[in-house]
């Protein structure tokens, strides 16, 4: 951000102004991610207090799309989809985070440009589904699915991917707090996260929030999670 600045009040003295376009987008994209990972970083520490509220995800997912543009490289086309939801009890800032997290490792693993989809639909959970996944319970969930056409993961991987601060990142781009926080979040909520990725290929993330009790009517008959 500070180099970003600088740069901007050189451009001004020397009257370049129109240099200091792309310095003034690149500062703002600064101060967008050092939000997300003080964010993740509160979240990740429980000092920031959970403050579950019923809510719709489909809005807030819409809602986040310019944010979401801004945190990715240009190259990358997002696209976001709503209309699938049930209402959640869950703090919406903690989803907000989550899903910023989950979209910023999607686009650093599209570097030469492609796809980021964020979706929801209605799911129904039974006791095989759940089978694993501490905390989590049957029954009818909201599904966020945060998915990219990127480079994938091998099972090594994937088997480490929500271990607090482990990154695939060089050094500087990643906190390996992402995947570790929206975990934590789900967990919270009684949900569970599963991956599916493959190797040169993409990664879907998938976030399983639970119904909340003061059901709304369901806007598509939930499907069964595979």
């Amino acid at each position: 951000i500070a180099s970003s600045i600088e740069l901007v009040q050189r451009r001004a003295e020397q009257g370049r102004v129109a240099d200091a376009h792309r310095h003034m987008e690149s500062a703002l994209k600064s101060v967008d991610q050092a939000a997300a990972l003080a964010g993740r970083l509160l979240a990740f520490t429980r000092r920031q207090a959970s403050q579950p509220v019923p809510l719709n995800p489909d809005p807030l997912i819409l809602g986040m799309e310019d944010l979401i543009r801004r945190a990715v490289r240009l190259s990358v086309e997002v696209e976001l989809r709503g209309g699938g939801a049930w209402t959640v009890l869950c703090d919406p800032n903690e989803l907000e985070n989550a899903l910023l997290s989950l979209a910023i490792n999607a686009g650093d693993a599209i570097p030469g440009g492609g796809r980021l989809a964020i979706s929801t639909r209605q799911v129904r959970l039974d006791e095989a589904n759940i089978a694993g996944h501490e905390g989590a319970r049957p029954g009818d969930h909201t599904e966020v699915v945060v998915a990219d056409a990127g480079t994938g993961m091998d099972e090594e991987t994937r088997a480490r991917a929500f271990e607090p601060f482990f990154t695939t990142k060089r050094a500087g781009r990643g906190t390996g707090l992402g995947l570790s926080q929206a975990l934590s979040f789900v967990r919270l909520t009684g949900g569970l996260v599963r991956i599916d990725s493959e190797p040169g290929h993409s990664t879907t993330i998938r976030l399983y929030l639970p119904r909340h009790e003061d059901k709304q009517p369901a806007t598509n008959p939930p499907v069964p999670a595979c």
